[in-house]
């Protein structure tokens, strides 16, 4: 770290040097800052105190194997997953650099409730993101509104690894008892405690984490518990218990409200995705043919050819007086030290009039069904996928 150019604070590693702008965000463990390389190129830096995270049990563990699997996805190079830029550490603090994010999907649930291209179109790349990870070896164990980002460009990518795990082994993996049963006819990754948010939760994570185990169709599970949110534009998990019983309570009596989901296909989609059953469960792979993708060119996706309706707004960052501490000083950076970002605001502005120029995203239409139930009341409430299967969840959860 260095100050150069009337007390700019720059990180540098190696030959490279991340110009500080601004924090976006701080955490328990640390922070992230708004940098820009010396191309001019717009990136987030997080910084990770490595005292306050290693205090915490296996918190080294954890920072190692986010560190891992970011590298891994990044050698995969799929689309749609955040990659990881560089790392460093230093006697304080790990660094990781990551493309420049604007928002997180459940900022933009709080900002309005998105319209249908929008939910058509976040539904598509969330599929095909859950794909490319699942195809890199990767189960997330974490698929909720907060870890799943918005580019400049309106695109979404899955982020935040430090709870997934790869290749059957993750970092609470139990050692106890002989599991190599419950890894036959499995999916990817298995994983043997609850880890993740309970909102989000699929029901063998509850049951038969510590027994059995669960794989990649969890991930499912937790995707179409987010598209149920998209759709009904809440900011909050439609299971909101504080604990397991409660939880696995409300999953029994099947609350989710599937009378809300007007469209057929959308209802039926989900319905593939929510089965209580894991090996009834669709893959992210299956969930590509279902009808509601009929009209979709999956190629021209993965190559973010679709236009989004809606770009983000430029995020709000701090730079009133951005606090960063370094291995050997704690270093305090006022406003007027910060240059004016002139680079990044060109840059939004252009990718604006840009946008203007594209067709709005439209793959499908909906079926005549669909439109007529916008002009009918829907009685009663769908029953959950398989039902029944649930039952056991009250006896196993706690």
């Amino acid at each position: 770290m260095s100050k150069q150019n009337s007390e700019k604070v720059i990180l540098r590693n190696g030959d490279d040097q991340y110009v500080v702008l601004g924090t976006l965000g701080q955490g328990t463990y640390g922070r992230v800052l708004y940098a820009r390389t010396e191309h001019g190129e717009a990136v987030a830096i997080k910084v990770i105190h490595k005292f306050k995270l290693y205090r915490q049990r296996k918190g080294r563990d954890m920072l190692l194997n986010e560190q891992r699997i970011m590298r891994r996805l990044t050698e995969c190079g799929r689309e749609f997953l955040v990659p990881l830029l560089a790392s460093w550490d230093d006697s304080r603090n790990v660094y990781l650099v990551m493309p420049m994010y604007y928002e997180s999907l459940l900022d933009r649930l709080r900002r309005r409730p998105l319209d249908a291209d929008e939910i058509d179109l976040y539904i598509a790349e969330l599929v095909v993101a859950l794909n490319n990870l699942h195809a890199c070896g990767v189960m997330h164990r974490d698929i909720k509104p907060e870890n799943i980002f918005i580019d400049p460009s309106g695109h979404l990518a899955i982020g935040d690894f430090g709870l997934s795990c790869t290749d059957g082994l993750s970092v609470d993996s139990s050692s106890k008892g002989d599991k190599s049963e419950a890894h036959k006819e499995r999916r990817g990754p298995v994983a043997y405690k609850l880890a993740g948010t309970p909102g989000y939760f699929a029901p063998e994570v509850l049951t038969f984490a510590r027994s059995r185990g669960y794989d990649c169709n969890a991930d499912i599970w937790s995707m179409g518990m987010v598209i149920f949110e998209m759709v009904l534009g809440r900011s909050r998990p439609l299971y909101d218990a504080l604990n397991a019983k409660d939880l696995a309570r409300q999953m029994m009596l099947g609350t989710l409200p599937w009378n809300n989901i007007i469209d057929v296909e959308l209802r039926d989609l989900l319905s593939k995705m929510l089965r209580y059953n894991p090996k009834g469960r669709w893959t992210s792979e299956q969930l590509k043919s279902h009808p509601f993708f009929a009209g979709i060119d999956w190629a021209k996706l993965e190559e973010r050819g679709y236009q989004p309706a809606q770009l983000p707004p430029f995020p709000k960052y701090n730079s009133h007086r951005t606090s960063v501490r370094f291995s050997t000083f704690h270093l305090e950076i006022a406003d007027s030290q910060l240059e004016p970002d002139h680079v990044f605001a060109q840059m939004l502005e252009d990718t604006r009039n840009e946008a203007d120029h594209k067709q709005p995203f439209v793959f499908r239409r909906r079926t005549q069904q669909a439109q007529d139930i916008l002009h009918e009341d829907v009685d009663g409430v769908a029953p959950p996928p398989y039902p029944g299967t649930c039952g056991v969840l009250l006896l196993t959860a706690g």
